[in-house]
């Protein structure tokens, strides 16, 4: 959902104007395949409009030529609605890490995954996602410290992981 939200947020900077997949990609920084899959997606659910299309120039460096499609975004408000965070439920997953690590403090990523049922997967994802948001750090070996609480409802850091993140430089317009 982040890719779409990211490629969803570049679409509505531009409102109502023409806008290319190339320009799109070029934008964001997101490989052209996942752009256009997203655009597809956004297209076959209503919020896009197919506009023109072209065939870019052949390159032998890239291989054969590509279709760059012209797309106009219909109801902005309604992509916008789409894209925007959705409410965090409750007693869902996520919501329960967070509540066991609001009251532990200290933790283990053991102790989320036996205390919640959650898989190590959604353990790790999530206590990566909130390490690079500066929510917790790692203590002792294993353990992690909360650092920054933010109340009872679970942080939201998707756009901000991905703004922040170590390396990440969007490319310049």
């Amino acid at each position: 959902m982040n890719r779409t939200r990211i490629i969803g947020n570049e679409l509505l900077k531009r409102e109502r104007d023409f806008f290319s997949l190339a320009q799109i990609v070029r934008a964001t920084g997101l490989d052209r395949t996942v752009v256009r899959d997203t655009l597809l997606t956004l297209h076959s659910e209503g919020f896009l409009r197919r506009v023109h299309r072209t065939m870019e120039p052949y390159n032998k460096a890239k291989g054969p030529p590509m279709m760059n499609i012209r797309y106009r975004v219909i109801t902005p408000a309604k992509l916008a609605a789409k894209i925007a965070p959705r409410q965090r439920g409750e007693n869902n997953l996520c919501d329960r890490i967070w509540f066991v690590i609001r009251k532990k403090k200290n933790f283990t990523r053991r102790d989320l995954r036996v205390l919640t049922g959650a898989s190590s997967a959604i353990v790790r994802w999530f206590t990566k996602m909130l390490r690079r948001a500066g929510i917790i750090i790692p203590a002792a070996r294993g353990e992690w410290s909360l650092i920054r609480d933010s109340g009872a409802c679970r942080p939201y850091i998707g756009d901000v992981v991905r703004r922040e993140k170590p390396g990440f430089t969007p490319r310049p317009k």
